[in-house]
């Protein structure tokens, strides 16, 4: 993570504190720890919150420095040491990514690795994966392996306008511009943090990735800096409180926090604060002294000085490895990443990075380092361009049925009759038999899978069907929080109880009711407003499976109720590209573990399972002979469900009481 100055630079604003490289060291540790999957730190992900805090301290000190001793800011000078500080490094691994997805990775993956890269070397990633974080198609799409760059892009954006924002001041104030700049970070902690709480009610990922929403972690930061020369004015006791405070409010953010809650926003305080908090009481000395004791120690100081080499190629190594090695036990897979991560980092940190540190103006001038900055990125940019133009390196036929498996969503997505996330109205979708009995597929996109497989049982068997699906909006009497957005879906409500308003006013011969079982993550408990826990989501499922079959059976309609699909690996895909098909099929028991329980029997509906006809007595199938039956880990092709139209055929021959049509 870029979050510290050269090492020269370090010195000059502080010494070179060996408990600031601790802490540094805390935060990486955090994000790796968390990435890996280490039991326990389910929190880990507020490593990134303490680096943004730490890098407007250090940043902060270093521009005042400069107004207070040359009058100005000297832009060249503080550029070109950014550049030798976070290019070098940071364009290898985005070569090197490029170069192992070119002949590792599936080949399927290059072009879009490609656009990863090109947006992480042109210092936008934030902005690039914001854009796909809240497409729906790209939920169970394997992560970039360069997904962490998005925090550089923050921090490379915040140095852009931080300098600018203190030249300013200077113009205004001149020497005496500290105060000027302290008061436009405080305005702006205050106005960024005002807006990203209020964006985190309709758009997580923006308040999660875009810079103006995490301004106000790097101004805190940058406030904490320019006050720091006066923290001897606070009495000690006051520095001790802020000294384990803060380290309380690091570790509890590390160790009881979860990427299920709202987050960023209001809980973002605590590991944000609290490091500002440490940052003033570390030396305060007295019993509040551990703290700086712990993170002094020597191997804290050498992680925290290899920080960023450790962040930068931690992410690459655990992506690739779940690539390559996508049936690894989760103990393999983490001695195996953490091994790779040391290895890589410590090389790239003593031969690259350090060596570009100690790299001085005298030889290689600031313009002339500026100059020879612009140059990589935009070699690096060129070859990311490049990167899509590859030929493919597994078998172009294999590679042309994965993206048409992909692609193979149904003509439901296509002709406006699935509903999106934003949207509520219920097109007027009928098919089949118009003049027939009529059958409603009602549920979300598990129930929108089987969309072609029942028109066309409906049209052989003389039925009407009509196709009522919303994206991640199950029919049980549930509310969803909805994850991409980190707020209620409340659209999920409001269609949900204007289909069965329809339903119980032009009441039809039969509904079918599927879902996907996997929401336990998702399901919001009004009582704890917040997602509920699993077995309160099991409860919660099961008492909104009853009210909503009540509502359709109390109407006088038969009810069918159609179990969920089997779950495929994560990289399914990954393995069809490079591995004998066999190998990608999944153990039965794993394929349909973590569903939420089948609901209860009743003699109001049936129940039908299919899982016999996706699954043997050992394993469930990713693809039958050359036939890919999935599109992505938990939605069948198109094509797959309408080969088992005959099932639908056979129910449709029988209402739910068992009665002949």
């Amino acid at each position: 993570m870029a979050t510290d100055l050269s090492l020269d630079e370090a010195r000059a604003t502080s010494h070179r504190r060996a408990d600031f490289q601790g802490l540094r060291a805390v935060a990486v540790l955090a994000v790796v720890a968390y990435h890996f999957g280490v039991p326990g730190i389910s929190g880990g992900f507020v490593g990134v919150d303490i680096f943004f805090v730490i890098s407007g301290f250090f940043i902060t000190r270093l521009l005042l420095r400069d107004i207070e001793q040359d009058g100005r800011v000297r832009f060249l000078r503080f550029w070109s040491h950014r550049a030798k500080r976070l290019l070098p490094n940071g364009l290898l691994v985005v070569i090197s990514v490029l170069a192992v997805s070119a002949f590792l990775l599936p080949s399927y993956r290059l072009p879009t690795i490609a656009g990863d890269a090109f947006s992480a070397a042109a210092f936008f990633a934030n902005f690039h994966f914001a854009q796909q974080t809240v497409d729906y198609f790209h939920l169970d799409a394997p992560p970039s392996p360069l997904l962490h760059y998005w925090s550089l892009a923050v921090e490379e954006q915040f140095y852009l306008v931080l300098p600018v924002l203190v030249a300013l001041s200077a113009v205004l104030s001149g020497r005496n511009a500290r105060a000027t700049v302290l008061t436009l970070l405080l305005l702006v902690a205050l106005a960024s943090f005002i807006g990203a709480t209020i964006v985190m009610e309709r758009s997580q990922p923006e308040a999660f990735f875009l810079p103006q929403y995490r301004a106000w972690q790097l101004a805190i930061g940058g406030l904490v800096g320019g006050l720091f020369d006066q923290r001897t004015l606070l009495p000690s006791f006051v520095r001790r409180i802020c000294s384990l405070l803060g380290s309380l409010s690091v570790l509890a953010s590390i160790f009881l926090l979860n990427d299920a809650l709202p987050y960023p926003g209001w809980l973002a305080l605590a590991p944000s604060l609290g490091t500002a908090a440490l940052i003033l009481g570390l030396d305060a000395g007295g019993y509040a002294s551990a703290p700086r004791r712990v993170l002094a120690m020597p191997a804290m100081v050498s992680i925290g000085d290899m920080s960023y080499s450790i962040y930068l190629w931690h992410w690459p190594v655990w992506v690739t490895l779940a690539s390559l090695w996508p049936t690894a036990s989760g103990a393999m897979a983490l001695v195996a990443g953490l091994v790779a991560t040391a290895l890589l980092a410590s090389i790239a940190y003593f031969f690259v990075e350090r060596p570009a540190h100690r790299m001085s103006a005298t030889t290689l001038g600031h313009p002339q380092m500026c100059a020879a900055a612009a140059a990589g990125v935009l070699i690096v940019v060129t070859a990311s361009y490049g990167a899509k133009l590859l030929p493919g390196r597994s078998d172009p036929a294999i590679r042309a049925m994965i993206a048409k498996a992909s692609a193979d969503h149904g003509p439901n997505y296509h002709n406006g009759c699935h509903v999106h996330y934003e949207d509520i109205a219920q097109p007027d979708c009928r098919f089949g038999d118009l003049g027939g009995p009529r059958v409603v597929l009602f549920g979300d996109s598990h129930a929108a899978q089987w969309f072609a497989a029942i028109v066309k049982a409906g049209t052989e068997a003389g039925w009407e069907v009509n196709a009522w699906t919303k994206t991640g909006c199950p029919t049980p009497e549930v509310t969803i929080w909805y994850p991409a957005k980190r707020s209620v879906y409340e659209q999920c409500n409001v269609w949900r109880r204007q289909r069965l308003e329809q339903l119980v006013n032009d009441p039809p011969a039969l509904v079918i009711l599927t879902n996907s079982t996997r929401y336990y993550g998702w399901i919001y408990d009004q009582a704890g407003r917040h997602p509920a826990t699993r077995s309160r989501a099991e409860l919660l499922w099961q008492e909104g499976f009853r009210q909503t079959t009540r509502v359709l059976t109390d109407a006088g309609i038969s009810v069918i109720e159609l179990r969920d699909t089997p779950k495929m690996y994560p990289r399914f895909k990954d393995c069809l590209s490079q591995d004998a098909w066999s190998a990608c099929h999944r153990p039965r028991e794993e394929a349909l573990a973590g569903m939420t329980s089948p609901t209860m029997k009743s003699p109001l509906f049936a129940q039908i399972d299919l899982t016999d006809a996706l699954c043997g007595p050992h394993l469930c199938w990713v693809a039958i002979g050359e036939k890919i039956l999935y599109r992505d880990t938990d939605h069948l092709t198109a094509t797959s469900a309408a080969s088992l139209s005959d099932k639908f055929l056979e129910l449709l021959a029988t209402d739910a009481a068992g009665n002949e049509r």
